[in-house]
């Protein structure tokens, strides 16, 4: 009986992906068919491997870079006699199956590493041969090589069209690589069809201008031609190879080999059926004739190499006795015996030292203590050694081939230096360039490998380079730490471009990786440790550029760090109100706000979180009693807030950054976006819903949703810091104002006088003039609420400048107008004041459709209301219908008050009507609820559904005109009567003083919304007709603006 042909036994592998992937209805088959010539070459002639033991430390390894092409792989393992049965091919991409759609690590024994993102595979066995490298350069000994192996990987078109592949392969050249063999599937094509259009590199010069052996132009179904490109690979010591395949995808499908309708998709029963004769292959799916299966069962041979590798060891092992027992324990991913006494001692050390420091110099300090007590450690930075601090006192790099010596065997070494004797002077330190991705794939195959531990730096921004790699590193369980330093806008004035915001949030959204954001120099040694004890999963540090105070903790507090959140102080003066939670260099922050907090007799517990992951993963004991349920929460961290809702809950604070940052020097950048302790104190203030200031009595206000705005701008306002404090005392969050308020702040501030005498030699326009003197104290008071705008994500924050009152008619004027003011003061938390005019409505609409933030004022009926509120409705429906984001387009609608009562009430004084004088300063109380209640019908419900599932906010109902027209009256009438959630109370400073020092809070706005429309009704009946005096006070407001702006004019003429 004659032996089945080679060409026969790659036809084993073809006939096993066509059928698999039919059953699968689902896979590709196209490659597998394709390079099936060359897995029968390698593998049953060259890949030393032993299917009863996948795991034999010398075997050769091989990467299906891509990974696509899974049934390739699975065949080979399969009908090379691993414990993969038939069953499991006939399962292939099915739940549970052995054989998932890609190769996964732990999923089929024979998998070296998981493959399928299109680059990986080929960076993996860079790092896999590095690995091969750096181990022989250790343990090898004269006659004694227990680490002689190769790593052979399967690419393709896409793998070296994805950059990481260029990053990976310019490396293995630089470290001469010899034990690599990299097979191209050179067959023109991907997805999209043939890539000419799209894929024109010359390959084969790119990879020797990378230090490569490169073998041209070889048949990839010729398997002499293939054995003898393998031959020559072999031989080649002191470089890597790529051996460039020319084949045909799909081969053995006689309508489609050699186009991409074989790439994706199962070929169909027709098509099947017609490749089974083209290959003369008569069995049925899944059946492998005995003779094919014994040609290709590699058990026997197996067992042979790994006892001849066995027989070697023991030799080894009497010769050297450390050094097999350190090999062994490397190999099983065991820590050195008394690591753990050694971890505890160097942050008993740091305790005592209590240094402050940046917590990247803390990381190369935990690096320098612990890491030359692990020989397997190999670290690295990518191109930012000094600035990540990953360097210790005994690293050896890891040079460049020519640089190591003179023969191949030198490549990777460098001459011993220090205390590391162990590592017999191979490199234990990569320089890995501008290559983050590549970094951490490489990263990926040196831990693959087995006897090897990784660390690699770079900047916490260029983790997004590396994203796909460290996602890999999770999901196989491996153990690489990375170093991301610089970690926020403490970075300063490198800017937006290198300060992260979003990415300590992005990492900690992936499963099986552990995330530790140190607060001091313990934690950071604390986390360290528990990096290297991990044993299946990834650990990324993110590590401050700026120096973080030292933090004194207990015994049991310190102990307590490796839970991941700890209380790191207790409130003191009382039991706790409230917990503050932060993280890293915002921990300081925290524990400032709370000494303040103590003072206003306000106590709250401070919550160090390191890591949220090893915190989520304590028992619900611990996690209660750090976070105890009841007690409001706020947290604080210098990026996205998104992630610490899960911690705070719908009630708490977070106090963070979402937007992105700022070229300027730290300390300003953090007051600029409020990442202060006063910033922490007002949060905590705002979840427990108390003042500030003792007998201040405006912050609880905004537990009921209202916003209290000052109704008062001036140059000295802001220059005193008295708006400051208005802010951070009273939780003022606006400002209002208007021609008669700047009239009033010409007359009686003399700070406007020198800019005054300059503007009235330089600009002769009037108008203009005064815009040029009121534009900077409106851009002054919008930076001292920007904070609260930031923290606020856009909700308040606001300063509003009107439009010239002489347009208050001409509605094309006034849009023209609020273009230009908008465009000059150039603040995102600016309004623009548009009066409710009918003439000016179309204005609103088309202002906030520009994306202009804008407060609609002189609106005095229900009548106005309702126009005003269509029009802002229309506004954001025409931005929307546009493509234009809504989410920070703001409005207001300025509904005046006690200017309603001021002219209603002597008509009830002069009523004949007995019950009319109990109406007397309840009108324009119930006037503003009506109005509050059309609001809710318009955005409270479906009608605003669309726009809101958008990003559109509603507008805001304003109340203005709340100073007390009528000295009979409570002095805070119109402040305490409309307290509500969603609306806006802008007070005049007299009155915002009285309410700070007596005014009662309750919600109060919608509480009887039913009673105040009875109320407007029965001033109905007493002839009262409100919509009618709206336009009359409509009126009056628009001549007393005119008449103030006037003034105005002719104080700075």
């Amino acid at each position: 009986m004659t032996a089945p042909t080679r060409t026969t036994l790659a036809n084993a592998l073809r006939v096993l992906a066509m059928d698999a992937v039919q059953q699968a209805n689902s896979g590709h088959p196209g490659m597998p068919m394709g390079m099936a010539d060359i897995a029968e070459s390698l593998w049953r002639h060259t890949v030393r491997h032993n299917p009863a033991n996948p795991k034999w430390p010398n075997r050769d390894r091989f990467v299906l870079s891509n990974g696509h092409g899974s049934m390739l792989l699975y065949g080979l393992l399969h009908l090379t006699g691993y414990d993969l049965p038939i069953e499991q091919i006939k399962r292939f991409r099915q739940l549970h199956s052995q054989t998932p759609g890609h190769p996964e690590l732990g999923y089929t024994p024979g998998v070296e590493t998981t493959t399928g993102p299109l680059g990986q595979g080929i960076a993996n066995a860079v790092g896999m041969a590095l690995a091969e490298q750096l181990l022989a350069a250790e343990f090898n000994r004269d006659g004694l090589p227990v680490v002689d192996h190769h790593t052979y990987v399967f690419l393709g078109d896409g793998c070296l069209m994805e950059g990481v592949s260029h990053e990976a392969c310019s490396l293995a050249g630089t470290w001469g690589l010899g034990k690599l063999v990299a097979f191209w599937d050179d067959n023109g094509i991907s997805i999209d069809g043939h890539v000419e259009g799209w894929f024109t590199d010359d390959t084969p010069g790119r990879f020797e201008a990378y230090g490569w052996q490169v073998i041209r132009a070889v048949d990839g179904h010729d398997p002499a031609a293939l054995d003898a490109a393998i031959a020559a690979a072999r031989a080649e010591s002191a470089k890597p190879t790529l051996i460039c395949c020319r084949t045909v995808i799909g081969k053995g499908s006689p309508n489609k080999a050699g186009t991409h309708d074989s790439h994706g998709a199962p070929l169909g029963a027709a098509e099947i059926a017609a490749s089974r004769a083209a290959l003369g292959w008569t069995r049925a799916p899944f059946e492998i004739p005995a003779d094919v299966g014994a040609a290709w069962d590699a058990r026997e041979a197996g067992a042979l190499a790994e006892a001849a590798w066995n027989e070697l060891f023991v030799a080894y092992e009497r010769a050297h006795p450390a050094l097999a027992a350190e090999f062994r324990r490397r190999m099983a991913g065991e820590l050195p015996a008394g690591f753990a006494d050694l971890a505890d001692a160097a942050l008993a050390q740091v305790v005592d030292k209590g240094e402050t420091l940046a917590s990247r110099k803390a990381s190369q300090n935990a690096i320098a203590a612990l890491v030359p007590a692990l020989p397997e450690m190999v670290g690295g930075s990518a191109d930012l050694a000094g600035s990540n601090l990953t360097l210790w006192p005994q690293a050896i790099p890891v040079a460049a081939a020519e640089q190591a010596g003179a023969g191949p065997s030198q490549a990777g070494l460098q001459p011993p230096r220090g205390a590391d004797a162990v590592a017999r002077g191979r490199g234990s330190y990569i320089h890995y360039g501008v290559r983050e991705f590549g970094m951490a794939a490489v990263m990926n195959g040196l831990t693959l490998h087995g006897g090897l531990r990784t660390f690699g730096g770079t900047f916490l921004m260029f983790s997004e380079y590396a994203r796909n790699a460290l996602r890999m590193a999770a999901l196989m369980k491996l153990n690489p730490i990375y170093v991301f330093t610089h970690d926020s806008i403490g970075l300063g004035e490198d800017g937006p471009t290198h300060q992260p915001v979003e990415q300590t949030a992005t990492l900690r959204l992936i499963p099986n990786m552990d995330v530790w954001r140190p607060a001091d120099a313990v934690e950071t040694q604390v986390a360290w440790t528990a990096a290297i004890e991990s044993r299946d999963h990834p650990t990324s540090l993110i590590l401050s550029r700026q120096n973080l105070p030292h933090n004194l903790r207990s015994a049991e507090q310190i102990a307590a760090i490796r839970r991941g959140g700890y209380v790191v102080s207790e409130a003191s003066g009382g039991a706790a109100r409230a917990v503050v939670i932060a993280t890293g260099s915002e921990l300081g922050l925290a524990i400032a706000a709370q000494k303040q907090l103590a003072a206003q007799g306000v106590p709250v517990r401070v919550v160090s979180m390191p890591s949220t992951h090893v915190f989520d993963r304590q028992d619900a004991a611990w996690r209660d009693s750090v976070l105890p349920a009841g007690l409001p929460r706020v947290a604080v961290e210098a990026g996205v807030t998104d992630g610490w809702r899960k911690y705070v809950g719908l009630d708490g604070a977070v106090v963070g950054i979402d937007r992105f940052g700022e070229s300027a020097p730290a300390g300003e950048l953090f007051a600029l976006f409020g990442i202060t302790a006063d910033a922490v104190v007002a949060a905590t203030l705002g979840v427990l819903g108390v003042s500030a200031r003792a007998g201040s009595r405006v912050a609880p206000v905004a537990a009921h949703g209202q916003q209290i705005w000052l109704d008062k701008l001036s140059r000295s306002l802001v220059a005193s810091g008295e708006l400051q404090r208005w802010v951070d005392e009273h939780a003022v969050a606006g400002v209002t104002s208007n021609p008669a308020i700047f009239a009033q702040a010409l007359a009686g501030d003399a700070a406007y006088a020198p800019a005054l005498a300059e503007l009235r030699g330089v600009e002769p326009d009037l108008e203009r003039r005064f815009e040029r003197l009121a534009i900077p104290d409106v851009q002054a008071a919008c930076d001292v609420l920007r904070p609260l705008y930031e923290r606020s994500r856009g909700e308040a924050g606001y300063v509003s400048f009107e439009v010239s009152p002489s347009l208050s008619r001409d509605g094309a004027g006034t849009l023209a107008a609020a273009r230009r003011l908008w465009a000059q003061i150039a603040r995102p938390n600016a309004m623009i004041k548009i009066p409710a005019t009918p003439e000016c409505l179309e204005a609103i609409s088309a202002a906030l459709a520009d994306g202009i933030n804008i407060n609609v004022t002189l609106m005095f009926s229900r009548r106005h209301a309702e126009q005003v509120f269509a029009a802002q409705a229309e506004g954001l429906r025409r931005r929307h219908a546009a493509g234009l984001a809504v989410d920070r387009v703001r409005s207001v609608a300025s509904v005046f008050v006690s200017r309603v009562d001021a002219k209603v009430d002597p008509l009830l004084e002069a009523s004949a009507d007995a019950g009319a004088k109990a109406l007397l300063g309840e009108v324009a109380i119930a006037s503003a609820r009506c109005a509050y209640a059309r609001w809710l019908d318009r955005f409270g419900g479906s009608a605003f559904a669309g726009l809101r599932a958008a990003g559109a906010q509603p507008p805001l109902c304003l109340w203005a005109s709340t100073g007390n027209k009528n000295p009979a009256y409570r002095d805070v009438r119109y402040v305490e009567a409309l307290i509500g959630p969603q609306t806006v109370n802008t007070v005049p400073d007299a009155t915002l003083a009285a309410f700070a020092d007596h005014g009662e809070t309750a919600r109060t706005l919608d509480t009887d919304l039913a009673g105040a429309s009875l109320i407007v009704e029965r001033a109905a009946a007493l002839g009262i007709d409100l919509d009618a005096i709206g336009e009359t006070l409509q009126a009056e407001g628009l001549l007393q603006f005119e008449q103030a702006f006037e003034r105005l004019l002719q104080s700075v003429a």
